[in-house]
């Protein structure tokens, strides 16, 4: 059983959700940074989960890109979604994968958010400033939706 986990991550956050899903699970699992390894050879693996932060309600244009164009392979494919986001709001991923890959995959989970505001930029660390009280309230990798999207994909029951 081989597993690919393919991200993109702007300041670690998405880093930190891979390492922790990447350290609960069983068998043989690559971390692919999709902004290094822009064209992964997917064929190979049995599981792929893929995900990305949400920066102004869009994820990563790398991701949206692999996705569209590996949209044929990854139906095949026992498949996983998740995203690093402030906001806890289903149509996230509505507006960020195609359809089809919804539909079809086995888990999809908000991991939550971590900020790393020393790798921020000026504009957005002012922008920090007119965040809403309640996404700051909200801080953190959630271990258990971790937890969640590896039971729901079934990558750990042998």
């Amino acid at each position: 059983m081989k597993t690919a986990i393919i991200y993109a991550s702007k300041h670690g956050s998405v880093k930190r959700c891979v390492d922790l899903l990447k350290e609960r699970m069983l068998g043989q699992v690559d971390s692919i940074n999709i902004h290094e390894h822009p064209n992964p050879d997917i064929r190979e693996y049995d599981y792929l989960i893929i995900g990305g932060s949400i920066y102004h309600n869009k994820i990563q244009k790398e991701i949206a890109t692999f996705c569209i164009t590996n949209s044929e392979i990854l139906i095949t494919k026992t498949l996983g979604l998740f995203i690093s986001s402030a906001l806890m709001d289903i149509n996230e991923f509505k507006n960020n994968f195609p359809t089809k890959l919804i539909n079809i995959c086995k888990a999809k989970e908000n991991l939550g958010y971590e900020l790393y505001i020393h790798d921020f930029s000026i504009l957005e660390k002012i922008m920090l400033n007119f965040v809403p009280e309640e996404y700051l309230n909200n801080y953190g990798i959630k271990i258990n939706k971790v937890e969640k999207l590896i039971y729901d994909m079934g990558i750990n029951n042998i």
